[in-house]
């Protein structure tokens, strides 16, 4: 049983205790179990500080944790007192659902107090992030040289809660609705190019190729309208009813084969010279179209029309002569004997064999085509030829190897970021305390040493991190790897670096933790010292500058809290943002809207004679050849009209607008006048801002409508008072 507990005890205080001491106490003895363990520690510390190491791994290695980390800085600078403090709490908490990660960051500076909180939560469902906007809003507000336009912009979106929370999930598509785009996209189609699109794409099919698409079961409005509905089986199902091989036919006989007996007839006398009866040739493929005549021609004429065509064309490619070690000669020799039927018969070349062959090197790339010479003698044949060329790239293979060698090692400088390196190190001196809450303070000084040892281990990792590639030969260098009897490059300012690091002062550290209690832990170290003393070192190298003056930092100070299973709470109340942005999207749609009125309005500025007398209902198609107004394509122009009143002094300009799919945009006209009143205003309030928002029809809005909108966007081509 003592055993048993030993262990246990073991493993719950992560150093060597005496347990027996804990288990048979002594009857006379007053201390508490607290005030027992807490002497225990102390009197079995075995002087290191591996009890911090096991420690940090003991918080850090657990679901659940949370890192306080502040850094506080008080310098004097040409009698100026500067101050500065950055406090960052992190927490994190993983279950097999859900991750939560937490980041608090206050910073305060220059009499500035910012704070940056939220909140991220991945769950199987979605994701979703919190922000605090309370302190965003505060820091704005405070400092007078900031603009507030971001805060009436929050009171003007209904953003009044501390809190915002963004979800990417179902809520978010509810409001996007990107499945809509497939229609839109397609309304789009018809409305750019007419309501007979597919007809005249019909039409053009039956031109060029003499056959009616419809009639071999290519329906391409059906197709669309299919993909447009998502309707992924009824699509399947065309594509099955597609009779294909008349198409191909079609295709052969009224594309291919023309363009066939054209070619030849340009290379008639050459082809005449290798034995090819053009004039037969040419009339076989006008008949039986370009696939039909190869199915019954000669072997000696498809030999004639391989090599002219494709073996010479592969063969006068520029520069094909000058790849390193290819055999060109004999790769000519394989193009010619090869036989197109013999190779349609072999099977498809493994790549990643291949690849794998030539890496390995020749004699691995000339047995790879051994090896297959058995069953694709062809191939084999076509691949022989670059055996050379796999013996000039084995020089080079470094460049592949140095690139994953170069992320595999990376790792080798992890330790650099490992805030136990550092306590290992350099700890010259170390003293234990036993407080008198019970807590045990562990007081450390991490003097020149460390920074010797740090300096030099840093620099032969980064040696021998560089000295692994192989691209580059890495000499022997003095003080970083020099071994006896070597010829080695002087390290000219080593000595100066480590006079230096001999000047700078110690570093002072503290841990704290109560050993009943293993799940916090504080840390804090002292940097003033070290920072005072490089700033002397600076200052005596630029001693000759008369204006130089020597900072001295009053606390420079890093302090760490870690704890262990803790817990994150999300807000109670937020403003939910996707509503905002859907709001945020038809100001912008707005905004777009006023652009195209006020091309209109600039129009009949410059063209007042054209003004009309009496109140005027004019369609978007009226402006179709109107290079002064910008319309876009993904409203319906038939259907959408301006409606010109007013006099040419105080003139009119209204907006009946309509969705290219036919649904309304607006639950009533809009003017430029009231647009004008809302954009020309700055920011505007939350009442005037709805009131304007209410007159899009939400129905038919969707923030999918608000992207295609910004896809179709013209560029402004005004420039200068001319359109270009």
């Amino acid at each position: 049983m003592k055993k048993i507990l030993s262990l246990l005890l073991l493993a719950i205080f992560t150093f060597t205790l005496s347990a027996c001491n804990l288990l048979n106490k002594d009857p006379e003895d007053t201390r508490t179990p607290q005030e027992i363990l807490a002497d225990t520690v102390v009197d079995t510390w075995d002087g290191d500080v591996t009890h911090l190491s096991t420690m940090m791994n003991l918080i850090s290695e657990s679901g659940s944790m949370e890192v306080v980390t502040e850094v506080i800085m008080d310098m004097t600078s040409d009698g100026e007192n500067q101050a500065m403090s950055i406090k960052m709490t992190d927490k994190i908490v993983e279950t097999e659902t859900s991750t939560m990660m937490y980041r608090l960051q206050e910073t305060t500076f220059d009499g500035l107090t910012l704070d940056l909180e939220m909140i991220y939560h991945y769950t199987d469902t979605g994701v979703y992030v919190y922000v605090n906007i309370d302190s965003i809003k505060e820091f704005i507000e405070a400092n007078g040289d900031l603009p507030t336009e971001l805060v009436d912009a929050f009171d003007a979106f209904g953003i009044t809660e501390d809190w915002i929370k963004l979800s990417f999930d179902d809520n978010l598509n509810d409001i996007v609705k990107m499945e809509l785009l497939n229609n839109f996209l397609k309304d789009a189609l018809l409305h750019m190019n007419g309501p007979d699109f597919f007809d005249s794409i019909r039409d053009e099919i039956i031109l060029e190729l003499g056959l009616d698409p419809l009639t071999v079961g290519l329906d391409l409005d059906e197709m669309v309208n299919a993909l447009a509905d998502e309707d992924f089986e009824t699509f399947k199902g065309l594509i099955d009813d597609t009779d294909f091989a008349q198409i191909i036919d079609a295709i052969d006989i009224n594309v291919l084969a023309p363009g066939m007996v054209e070619q030849l007839s340009i290379d008639s006398v050459e082809l005449t010279s290798r034995g090819l009866d053009v004039p037969t040739t040419s009339t076989s493929i006008t008949t039986n179209g370009l696939l039909g005549y190869l199915e019954t021609a000669t072997q000696t004429d498809k030999d004639i029309l391989v090599q002219y065509y494709i073996v010479e064309g592969i063969i006068n490619q520029p520069d094909f002569e000058t790849i390193p070690g290819f055999d060109f000669a004999a790769f000519v020799e394989a193009l010619l004997a090869v036989d197109i039927d013999q190779l349609e018969l072999e099977t498809m070349i493994d790549i990643e064999s291949l690849y794998n062959a030539i890496y390995a090197g020749q004699d691995a790339f000339n047995l790879y085509v051994t090896n297959l010479a058995i069953t694709d003698p062809i191939q084999a044949s076509l691949l022989t030829p670059f055996s050379e060329t796999v013996l000039f790239l084995e020089d080079y293979k470094y460049i592949a190897d140095d690139v994953v060698y170069a992320f595999e090692n990376l790792s080798v400088f992890d330790k650099y970021f490992d805030m136990t390196t550092y306590i290992d190190m350099g700890a010259s001196t170390v003293e234990l305390v036993k407080n008198e809450d019970l807590t045990i303070q562990t007081n450390m000084t991490m003097g020149n040493d460390m920074y010797d040892d740090l300096f030099d281990d840093l620099l032969l990792d980064i040696y021998n991190y560089l000295d692994g590639f192989d691209s580059f030969e890495l000499p022997y260098v003095e003080n970083i790897s020099c071994p006896v009897g070597e010829v080695c490059e002087p390290f000219e300012d080593y000595q100066m670096i480590k006079d230096n690091l001999g000047l700078l002062a110690d570093i002072g550290m503290m841990a704290l933790y109560d050993p009943s209690n293993l799940n916090e832990m504080h840390m804090e170290i002292d940097l003033a010292p070290l920072m005072n003393s490089m700033a002397q070192i600076d200052a005596d190298m630029n001693s000759e500058d008369l204006e130089y003056s020597v900072p001295t930092f009053n606390t420079v100070k890093i302090i760490q809290d870690y704890k262990k299973d803790i817990a994150i709470t999300t807000p109670a109340t937020f403003v939910d943002m996707n509503p905002v942005f859907d709001k945020l999207g038809k100001l912008m749609l707005l905004g777009e809207i006023r652009s195209m009125l006020d091309d209109v309005a600039y129009y009949y500025t410059i063209n007042p004679l054209e003004f009309p007398v009496a109140q005027a209902v004019m369609p978007f198609t009226d402006f179709d050849d109107n290079y002064m107004v910008s319309i876009n394509e993904v409203f319906d122009k038939e259907m959408s009209t301006f409606t010109i009143g007013g006099t040419l002094l105080a003139p009119t300009y209204t907006l009946n607008l309509y969705w290219i799919d036919g649904t309304s945009v607006f639950t009533e006209p809009v003017s430029l006048t009231t647009l004008d009143l809302v954009f020309d205003s700055g920011i505007p309030t939350k009442t005037v801002l709805d009131s304007l928002l209410a007159k899009i029809d939400t129905d038919n809005f969707y923030l999918s409508k608000l992207l295609l909108v910004m896809m179709m966007q013209e560029e402004d081509n005004y420039d200068g008072g001319y359109y270009n």
